[in-house]
């Protein structure tokens, strides 16, 4: 189920994107990622199924989406620096 959210990210509004994997509740940015320069070393949502940290290269970003925030759904790890969506974004009820 995908729920089209707004959020604040890097101090501006935008659309971003309520979705869930078979291991994290996610949020995701709906912005169309050009440079990834700006996000290395940050997490992101590639292809809706693999979770990554963006390259120090460029690269083709067509498939990607920055994970806003995220809460663990098994027991899968705790994205470092990445924000709780319970503790940021409100509670997390399917």
């Amino acid at each position: 189920m995908n729920i089209k959210i707004q959020a604040m990210t890097n101090n501006k509004q935008q659309t971003a994107v309520k979705l869930y994997t078979e291991h994290y509740a996610l949020i995701v940015s709906d912005e169309h990622i050009k440079d990834v320069r700006p996000f290395i070393g940050q997490y992101h949502l590639e292809g809706g199924l693999t979770i990554n940290k963006f390259p120090n290269y460029l690269t083709d970003l067509g498939a990607c989406k920055l994970i806003i925030a995220h809460r663990p759904l098994t027991d899968a790890p705790i994205l470092k620096g990445v924000p709780l969506i319970n503790e940021t974004y409100g509670d997390d009820k399917q």
